[in-house]
Parts: structure tokens; sequence; C-alpha cells
């Protein structure tokens, strides 16, 4: 079964039993990112290659440490991030509640931490989560069953992404250059995947790449009317022949990233050019 993130960092967050860098610096365990976007970088250094940006509140492994920077695992990828934006925690013998999703198949439940095996449970499986000892957590499954996962096999859910979320998120990016079939900050992005980049890249959203199949395949459909920060706004000739998506921020307002002389910028969506072209709206998550 393939490690993940340890999920005992959350529950000492959640517990608010917290150290600082400084006091584990030689130390491994898990982390919590205190940035609104904190970047994961090649090298322990500014000036290296982003490989990709953590979220505020997400959870880290924590590997190892060098000068002021933590080498950690999120969601697979490795890399370096400042210890200034990580607050480092204990594995403790209690914790707050919370909740998590399994990931990895035939994942064993144990009657106690490393003990007889009492079940088994499966990738995307729901578990309550009331303690830890040691690397274990204490659950509770959808069926009722008790017992003990490794937390290696646990993402805990640490926050629930909102519209307002994903618009305080997408705006720090205003002036971004267009880049057709671009996905990054970096190279820049088309206007598709500027809302993959926010939804999907930093929020771990699942989401279609372009604007036809975001159109077709995720989120639900809420009117013009209705429509709420987060919303995602589409434009086209049809709704089988959209070619262009953006972000609702409000106000009748979204950001988008618009064409090769504009980049990331926000529009009026009520313009006379918006109005003719608008198709639909479809909203992800809540406002």
């Amino acid at each position: 079964m393939k490690k993940f993130i340890s999920s005992a960092a959350a529950l000492a967050l959640a517990a608010g039993l917290l150290l600082p860098f400084s006091a584990f610096a030689d130390t491994t365990g898990g982390g919590t990112v205190t940035a609104d976007l904190l970047n994961l970088r090649t090298e322990a250094d500014i000036s290296s290659e982003s490989k990709l940006v953590i979220p505020y509140g997400a959870f880290v492994l924590i590997e190892g440490a060098t000068d002021n920077w933590y080498k950690v695992l999120y969601n697979g990828v490795e890399g370096y991030v400042s210890g200034d934006y990580i607050t480092f925690s204990e594995t403790l013998d209690t914790a707050a509640s919370a909740t998590g999703t399994v990931l990895g198949s035939d994942v064993r439940l144990r009657a106690t931490p490393n003990g007889t095996v009492i079940g088994w449970c499966q990738t995307g499986d729901s578990v309550s989560v009331s303690g830890v000892s040691g690397e274990w957590l204490k659950v509770t499954t959808a069926s009722g069953a008790q017992g003990y996962i490794s937390s290696s096999y646990v993402s805990l859910t640490t926050q629930t992404l909102t519209g307002s979320q994903a618009v305080s998120t997408a705006m720090q990016y205003l002036g971004c250059s267009y880049c057709w079939g671009g996905t990054s900050p970096t190279t820049g992005f088309d206007c598709s995947g500027f809302v993959y980049y926010i939804y999907s890249e930093i929020y771990g959203q699942e989401l279609s790449r372009t604007a036809q199949g975001m159109y077709d395949d995720n989120g639900v459909s809420v009117s013009k009317d209705e429509l709420k920060a987060g919303d995602l706004v589409f434009f086209g000739y049809s709704a089988s022949s959209v070619t262009h998506v953006g972000i609702y921020i409000g106000d009748n307002k979204f950001i988008h990233s618009s064409t090769d002389d504009k980049g990331v910028i926000i529009s009026e969506l009520n313009s006379d050019y918006y109005t003719s072209m608008y198709v639909g709206a479809k909203r992800l998550v809540e406002a």
C-alpha cells in the first residue's frame, strides 16, 4: 500500500497543542501550513522553482529539516517549504474528534494499535477519528466498527473549501499573463487553465481541464440571478459550444484569464459582450 500524509498533525492542531519550528528542527513528524499559499520548492532556497502551491490549513508530513526549511511530503509530492510558515505538532495520545477518508485498499482495522485485525477498510471509506496513539488513529467506521488504523492511510477532513475562499485565492493572480494551454502562474493561464489551477491544483477539487468539460461534467447548474462567489460562469455560442470560463466574485463581476494582452483581469458580467455570450453557471462549492 502507498503511504500518504500523516494525520497526527491535524489532530494535534485540533487539540491546540502545537510547538514552534525551532523546538523540533531535528525531528520528523507532521505540520500545518499557516500561510495563505505556500510554495513547495525543489530546493531549500527561496529562489528555487516552485513545484506546486499548498493552501492554508493543509497538513504535511515532515521528513527532515535544514536551516529554516522543512523537507516535506504533500499529496505524494516531495519538496521544501519555509519553516516560517509551518507549525510542527507532536503526536498526541488523545485528540479532538475529526472525520477522515481512507486512502488505500484493504487497510487493516485493528483492535489495538498494531494489534489483532478485526476488519478492513477500502479507499474512500469515511471514518470518524477520536484519538491518536503513536502513529495510529482511533476511528469509528460508517458501519459502527471501532478500532485503530495507521495514520499513513487516512486523510483528515481539515477544512471545507468555500467559494469565497476560492475567490480570495484567485484574486492573488490578478495580472498574471495569458498563455494558451497554460495552467500555472509561471507560464501563464488560458481561461480554463486558470480555473483548473485554482480549484484543482491548489484545492484538489476534481475538475475537467477544458471550459466545455467543466460545463458538461462538473458542479451543479445555477441561474444567473442566484450566482454566488466562487461559481463558474461560462460563455460561448451555445451549451455545446462553450469557449470561455471565469470565476464569479460577486457584484456582477468575474475574474478570468482573458486575452494575450490582458491576462488575468476582472470583467463586468453584465457588459454587452459577456451578456450576449453568456451560456450558464455551475457551482462547485458553497459560498
